[in-house]
């Protein structure tokens, strides 16, 4: 047994069969695996009968991995496609916001302001709808 397994023994140690218990199902989350480990070895000891874990019950911080919601698919032929055609409309929107913008006379300015603040928002809904394309997350 580790030193840091064991401190947590001695202190699980007089702890009641209810708390261990609880420590076990209802407050397993806020609880490292080897405090739970602890937990379990005590009442196996005591002689209590250790309740089944539900699948729903939320694992210990330390066991939860963080992982992509999706992982990307291998490159495909439809996805250079859809790359070709988001590349011509994107520059297709470039132009016309800068025919819009910039070549108006009547703005002043005010043309150069809304070009800047447009252009942005374009390439970054652009990047956004490539990554919706490649994960396949249309819904969520």
């Amino acid at each position: 047994m580790l030193t840091g397994q064991k401190s947590l023994y001695e202190l699980f140690a007089h702890y009641d069969e209810e708390r261990l218990l609880r420590i076990l199902t209802v407050e397993r989350a806020m609880y490292r695996p080897e405090a739970l480990t602890a937990a379990e070895n005590i009442l196996t000891e005591r002689g209590v009968e250790l309740p089944l874990i539900p699948f729903g019950m939320p694992e210990p911080p330390a066991a939860q991995a963080t992982a992509p919601a999706r992982p990307t698919r291998p490159y495909q032929l439809i996805d250079a496609v859809f790359d070709i055609l988001l590349v011509c409309l994107v520059c297709w929107a470039a132009v016309k916001l800068w025919t819009w913008t910039m070549v108006s006379p009547e703005w002043g300015g005010w043309s150069q302001f809304a070009f800047w603040l447009l252009a942005p928002q374009l390439l970054g809904s652009a990047v956004a709808l490539r990554q919706q394309w490649r994960t396949k997350k249309w819904w969520d």
